[in-house]
């Protein structure tokens, strides 16, 4: 398995188990579900559960659409474009003909693990939204503490390549896909 093929595979059995999530659950859930909470995870929005699937589905796969196609944009964009918009420490070394495709390999790869920290955040607060609407808890249990660890992963991902690109003759391999 290649570098890159592990953090994608990573990211697409993650998709396959929240549509698996959302549709297993689709048919316990009550037709008028709770869709938004307050700040303390209290209930104060209603739906239909048929438009409560379908806005957490679109969401995710907003969110994957971005971020995945990011990923594979990366290699496959024109290296004018790439040049132009990437913003990483010391471009032009790590853009030269000898370092560029594993520099944009390792950014790809820390797209997919971020896609990765968006998917299981949102299933995570998915599944605390359906434990509230199966009366299983009063509340989104944690919900502060699951965004904020989604976005620490989300920003370390960031960090790990400009931290990665910012020393001249390192390696841009990701020590997690080793």
């Amino acid at each position: 398995m290649t570098k890159n093929s592990l953090s994608l595979s990573v990211v697409l059995v993650l998709c396959a188990m929240y549509v698996v999530h959302a549709l297993y659950y689709y048919p316990q859930l009550p037709n008028t579900v709770a869709s938004h909470f307050d700040t303390f995870g209290r209930p104060d929005g209603w739906s239909s559960k048929a438009s409560f699937l379908i806005n957490s589905l679109i969401s995710a796969g907003s969110c994957m659409l971005v971020l995945v196609g990011f990923s594979f944009a990366i290699r496959r964009l024109p290296d004018s474009i790439v040049d132009r918009f990437l913003i990483i420490p010391d471009k032009d070394y790590w853009l030269a003909p000898e370092y560029r495709r594993e520099t944009l390999d390792a950014i790809s790869r820390c797209g997919f693990w971020a896609a990765s920290a968006v998917l299981l955040m949102m299933f995570a607060l998915d599944h605390q939204a359906i434990r509230v609407n199966l009366d299983q808890a009063d509340s989104l249990e944690h919900s502060m503490l699951i965004i904020c660890c989604g976005l620490v992963l989300v920003v370390a991902s960031g960090i790990e390549v400009i931290v990665r690109f910012r020393k001249r003759g390192s390696q841009p391999s990701n020590p997690a896909d080793s």
